[in-house]
C-alpha cells in the first residue's frame, strides 16, 4: 500500500494504469498534461494529498512506425511538463505483464472520445481499479454508471445521477478536460483504503454486466423464440456454432465459457 491513504499498489508506490495502443485517438497526451496538473496543484493543508511515490503506467502496443513516432513524442512531453520521473511507458507486454500492471492499479485511466464501448474501463473495473474515463459514449452511458463528475457545476445533480439505474454509489469518475481528469486522479489517488474498496468492489460489480456468464444469458433469451421452433438436435447445433455450449464426449450438452471478443 501506498503512503497518504494507502491506496493499492506495489512495493514502488501506487499507480494510475492507462492501457491503449499508441493510436492518436487514445490521446494519452491529455493523461499526461493531467498527471502532470494533479502533480503541480497546491492543494489546501486540510486536504488529503496524493503520495510522493505516486506513478502513471501508461501501457500500450505499437502497430508501426507511427505509433513508435507517437511514443517517442509522449515520452518528449513527459519530460517537457517535469514528469517523466513519475511517469512509466510499457511497451508490448505480454499477457501476463499486463495482468499484474492491471492487479496492481489503484486507478484506471481512459481519454478516448466518443469511444463505441470501452473494453478497457470494463477491465479496469473487474482488476479492482477505480475507473476514470471520457464523459462520452460507451463508458458514459454503459460502463461507469453512476459516476462523479469533477467537471459537473455544484448542485447539478442531473450531471452525478445514476443514469436510470437503480444504483445510488458511484462505480468512478467521468471527465473530459485536463481540469477534470486532474480532480479525478487526484480524488482517486487520495481516498482512504475504505473509500477505494467500497468504490473498487462496486465497479467489478458493475462490471459482471459485460461478462460472459451474462453475455450467455442474454443470448439464450434474446434467441428462445426462435430456437423454441427447432428441434432439439438442432437448436444444440446452433448453440455450439456460437460458443455457448459445448458437447461432451458422450453427446451431452452444457454451458461453455462463451465466445471470446477481440481485444481493439
Amino acid at each position: 500500500c501506498g503512503g497518504g491513504g494507502g491506496i493499492k499498489g506495489t512495493g514502488e508506490g501506487p499507480y494510475v494504469v492507462s492501457v491503449g495502443q499508441f493510436r492518436p485517438e487514445k490521446d494519452h497526451a491529455l493523461q499526461l498534461r493531467a498527471w502532470a496538473k494533479m502533480r503541480a496543484d497546491e492543494r489546501d493543508a486540510a486536504t488529503p494529498s496524493v503520495p510522493s511515490n505516486a506513478r502513471l503506467k501508461i501501457v500500450g502496443g505499437c502497430r508501426g512506425e507511427g505509433d513508435e513516432r507517437r511514443l517517442n513524442a509522449l515520452r518528449a512531453t513527459a519530460k517537457d511538463l517535469g514528469v517523466a520521473d513519475s511517469v512509466e511507458f510499457h511497451v508490448d507486454v505480454p499477457y501476463a505483464k499486463l495482468r499484474e500492471l492491471l492487479g496492481g492499479a489503484a486507478a484506471g485511466v481512459h481519454t478516448m472520445i466518443d469511444e463505441h464501448f470501452g473494453i478497457c474501463v470494463v477491465e479496469y473495473m473487474a482488476a479492482g481499479a477505480v475507473p476514470i474515463a471520457h464523459d462520452s459514449a460507451g463508458p458514459a452511458m454503459d460502463i461507469v454508471v453512476p459516476a462523479v463528475r469533477p467537471e459537473a457545476s455544484e448542485g447539478d445533480e442531473s450531471r452525478n445521477d445514476a443514469s436510470g439505474d437503480d444504483v445510488s454509489l458511484p462505480v468512478g469518475f467521468l471527465a473530459t478536460t485536463v481540469d477534470g481528469y486532474a480532480d479525478a486522479m487526484w480524488a482517486a489517488m487520495s481516498m482512504t483504503e475504505d473509500e477505494r474498496v467500497t468504490m473498487a468492489t462496486l465497479a467489478r460489480a458493475r462490471a459482471d454486466v459485460f461478462g460472459e456468464g451474462a453475455f450467455n444469458g442474454a443470448f439464450i433469451d434474446a434467441m428462445a423464440p426462435a430456437l423454441a421452433s427447432l428441434t432439439l438436435d438442432r437448436r444444440d447445433a446452433i448453440l455450439e456454432a456460437a460458443g455457448v455450449r459445448t458437447r461432451g464426449p458422450r453427446g451431452v450438452v452444457s454451458p461453455a465459457g462463451g465466445p471470446r471478443r477481440r481485444r481493439g
